[in-house]
């Protein structure tokens, strides 16, 4: 195998890795984002590697068990490339012998795992049906791999779905509307306060919505994207504290609306029927789960309405083969779930001849 096989071998385990964890982070109520860069010089050869990766967890999973399951989906996802019907009792097996070496931080977050938390990572909620699909890769990927496919996006998707259950509580959302509205004024503006990137600020405005505080401390999410002195002005920037002041009165007007779920079982069913404990939950891990299950009302319709051009989904959106009539889609989704969404279409250039 040459350097230049090694080199995509390589990336292409550290990126299955991480894609693992984001995946199962996010299936699990998370939210987080992937670095991947070249590795240090590693002093035992046989730790060797030229390339390393992070997920960043900006809003903490809520399910039971998830930190183990995050732990272990790293790990599943390299096996899943190369075994993609691969055996949770023989994982476990290589695990235990020491014929799959977990890191340390991995190690540390699946402490305590059981072959059933190894089985649901393979097979149940996590991953997709067999080997690890696109579902979590990067929008560019998706572009290059399906080249004149149609790309559908319910527009800032959980800050819509926030904005409508809030309504439904007769509770208005003017600065959440603004936002779904016209998504760039505002990320241009925390982009030009904070010193970030594009992505930086849109980062940091999606975490708001998962529980991240709006602070400038250093252990903050935010300083850890954009540092502290980018985070301290973004504290001063008025239209992100607006938004931010108005984020959490409008998720305690839709938990409200959960109570007495919470007061009699000391648990809370989204509307995809999933239901998990509450007692200890943040109130931005509830609202995650409420708005994870409504998201997922929002695929069903989309998929009864389409199934037959849909080539992939995604957590907020999916692609097909041929054009839809978006007035149409729009209607189902309303017709299922109450939502009233904007969905946004694009279309993947055709590969160069």
């Amino acid at each position: 195998m040459n350097l230049d096989k090694i080199r995509r071998r390589d990336l292409q385990l550290i990126a299955y890795h991480e894609a693992g964890h984001l995946i199962a982070l996010t299936r699990l109520g998370g939210y987080g984002h992937i670095r991947i860069e070249d590795a240090p010089e590693a002093s035992d050869v046989r730790e060797l590697r030229l390339y390393c990766g992070r997920v960043y967890i900006l809003a903490q999973p809520t399910a039971e068990r998830a930190h183990i399951l995050v732990g272990l989906a790293g790990l599943v996802a390299e096996e899943l490339l190369d075994e993609p019907l691969a055996d949770a009792w023989e994982l476990v097996e290589f695990i235990e012998n020491g014929g799959i070496a977990m890191s340390e931080t991995d190690a540390a977050m699946a402490q305590g795992f059981t072959v059933e938390d190894v089985e649901e990572t393979i097979s149940g909620r996590l991953m997709a049906q067999g080997i690890l699909n696109m579902q979590m890769c990067h929008r560019e990927v998706r572009k290059a791999c399906l080249p004149g496919h149609y790309d559908y996006d319910v527009e800032c998707c959980h800050y819509a779905l926030l904005a409508s259950l809030a309504k439904r509580q007769e509770f208005p959302t003017p600065r959440i509307n603004a936002y779904v509205s016209d998504k760039n004024k505002l990320r241009r503006e925390v982009q030009m306060s904070s010193g970030g990137s594009y992505e930086d600020a849109k980062r940091i405005i999606t975490a708001l919505i998962y529980g991240a505080p709006l602070t400038a401390s250093p252990q903050g999410s935010i300083a850890e994207l954009v540092g502290v002195s980018g985070a301290d002005r973004l504290c001063r920037l008025q239209p992100l504290s607006d938004l931010y002041a108005e984020l959490r009165a409008a998720r305690n007007q839709v938990m409200e609306a959960h109570r007495q779920e919470i007061e009699r079982t000391g648990r809370i069913t989204n509307a995809a029927g999933r239901r998990i404990p509450a007692k200890g939950m943040r109130p931005s891990q509830l609202l995650s789960h409420v708005l994870t299950g409504e998201e997922s009302e929002v695929l069903k319709a989309a998929i009864a309405y389409a199934s037959e051009n849909i080539v992939l989904l995604a957590h907020d959106g999916f692609v097909t083969t041929e054009p839809l009539d978006r007035a149409e889609l729009v209607s189902r989704i309303k017709n299922h779930t109450g939502h009233d969404l904007s969905i946004s279409e694009d279309i993947f250039p055709s590969a160069a001849r």
